[in-house]
């Protein structure tokens, strides 16, 4: 068993190389731990890839490539999905050989609206990603979050002011859709997380099917949910100015004081889609791996973490760590 870190994952077994989130290089098998740009091969012809169904679904549907899906009995090792909470479909890959190895991928393990939390296995070895990894990065219970934020979103509309939420398009916005569903007030949502939203319907997971903002007159006050990469555009300072509006930041980088400034938000709240520092512990103890390999965000100093609670862990960072890093580009 050979693994290392350049361009995703590699992880090679009985002459057999499994690359996980490559966005570049073609292995023997493509795993695809979820749907989001970042993590996409740039190759799908005659690349065998292996993702949820509702992956594939996203790809297919948000990209409009049709991936060339693993078949049963295609591969002559085990291998085996397991739901990370991170997104709808998204997975970490556990592979059954002479010893046990589990690559998460991104996960979380807090349960929000649809999502149910990762429950890891038990392995030998563990590749974790590590986007949180550093001690500073610890989240209140998400539920309170969620509560806050709609206590927050239904004070100022009640002042007469309008409220625009800034989340991913795909994954965060979809929780932040579910969070005012319930909510009496108006509704409106950007082109392009209408569009993710009517996937996720269309693969099973209900999405009300809020008005696409610009499409009809608005009404005041109102809650507008954008992405997050719009946070200083034209766009945002219209409504902020036509509608009084107030914007609010979800994300895990908003633990820290220079988030108002960064992202040019009223407001913030750290609902991710990341397990914080304490889940990521939480999860390495839950699998009780013998060699553990971090990656991503912070994976340095969380393997330093790590090394102090005793176990045996390795960096495969790629240094990503500055909080723009991780704003989406797509």
């Amino acid at each position: 068993m050979l693994i290392s870190g350049n361009d995703g994952i590699s992880i090679k077994i009985n002459n057999t190389e499994i690359l996980c989130d490559s966005r570049k290089r073609v292995g023997d098998l493509n795993f695809i731990s979820h749907a989001h740009s970042d993590h996409l091969i740039r190759k799908f012809k005659n690349t065998k890839i292996l993702c949820s169904r509702e992956t594939a679904g996203l790809i297919i549907n948000k990209y409009y490539i049709t991936p060339r899906l693993l078949k049963e009995g295609e591969s002559s090792l085990n291998l085996k999905l397991i739901n990370t909470g991170h997104i709808l479909g998204s997975s970490a890959l556990l592979i059954e050989d002479d010893e046990k190895i589990l690559y998460t991928g991104d996960f979380c393990n807090n349960s929000r609206f649809f999502l149910n939390g990762f429950k890891p296995p038990k392995a030998d070895v563990l590749i974790i990603e590590s986007t949180y990894g550093n001690r500073e990065f610890i989240f209140p219970k998400q539920n309170e979050v969620i509560g806050e934020a709609r206590d927050w979103i239904s004070s100022e509309l009640r002042k007469n002011n309008s409220v625009i939420l800034l989340g991913y398009t795909l994954g965060k916005a979809q929780i932040l859709t579910k969070m005012v569903e319930e909510l009496n007030w108006q509704v409106y949502v950007h082109e392009s997380i209408a569009r993710i939203n009517e996937i996720y319907s269309f693969l099973g997971t209900k999405i009300k099917d809020f008005e696409i903002y610009g499409f009809k007159q608005i009404s005041k006050p109102s809650i507008f949910i954008f992405p997050t990469y719009l946070h200083h555009s034209t766009t945002i300072k219209k409504i902020k100015e036509r509608f009084d509006a107030k914007v609010v930041m979800f994300s895990g980088w908003v633990i820290g004081d220079g988030y108002k400034y960064m992202f040019n938000c009223d407001e913030a709240f750290p609902l991710s889609d990341h397990a914080d520092f304490n889940g990521l512990v939480e999860t390495v103890k839950m699998v009780n791996p013998k060699k553990i390999f971090t990656f991503h965000g912070f994976a340095d100093e969380f393997a330093n973490e790590l090394r102090k609670l005793g176990y045996d862990a390795i960096s495969l960072n790629n240094s990503q760590k500055k909080i723009l890093d991780f704003i989406e580009k797509d």
